[in-house]
């Protein structure tokens, strides 16, 4: 008789973890195959979308990391790591979740009409997501961008230009952090100064 010797391989075991879970319509994020051992040197790894199915397969996606497309919905990635010489593998799951841009409803200036140097109030409202978490506005007067205010409200004095009566107009953008987070700019009345 002769001997036959079998080797059994550990099955590798593997964890997805992504840039960020929760985005916004059109963000997209960067997922991961997080191995304990990445040496060996038979690893084939594919990525799916919604199940391990032929049909699922996401095309050119045989790298240990990947990055989404652009999301509008919800969806669930999946990744299969597997052993070539043995087609010992492992499976794991992640869900995306996908949710509206913040929207800006309002934008109001304190006073519609002021004379020369005024102080007026500037205050957007907007509809946030908490499950987004932070959130920072970009506001422009007349088209350019105000350095340094980043709240939803901000007081400032306004005055004319070479003595002549000049207006404004503020425009807000409101920023969550996740990807994709970001409100159409929205504008106020304009100010007239006198």
């Amino acid at each position: 008789s002769d001997p036959f010797n079998v080797y059994v391989e550990a099955r590798p075991l593997v964890e997805i973890t992504a840039t960020e879970t929760n985005i916004c319509t059109g963000g997209s994020v960067t997922l991961t195959a997080n191995l304990e051992n990445y040496h060996h040197n038979d690893l084939i790894f594919q990525w799916y979308k919604d199940s391990v199915t032929r049909d699922n397969e996401i095309y050119g996606a045989t790298q240990y990391t990947y990055t989404t497309d652009t999301l509008d919905t919800t969806t669930r990635f999946l990744v299969r790591v597997w052993r070539e010489r043995s087609e010992c593998f492992d499976v794991d799951t992640i869900d995306i979740n996908v949710y509206p841009d913040p929207v800006i409803d309002s934008i109001a200036v304190s006073n519609a009409i002021i004379c020369d140097g005024a102080p007026v109030v500037v205050t957007a409202h907007a509809n946030l997501n908490d499950t987004l978490g932070r959130y920072t506005y970009t506001w422009f007067r007349n088209g350019i961008e105000i350095p340094d205010v980043h709240g939803n409200s901000f007081i400032e004095s306004p005055l004319t230009v070479d003595q002549d009566v000049t207006t404004y107009t503020y425009t807000a953008i409101v920023h969550q952090i996740e990807s994709g987070c970001n409100s159409l700019p929205v504008s106020a009345d304009i100010l007239t100064v006198y």
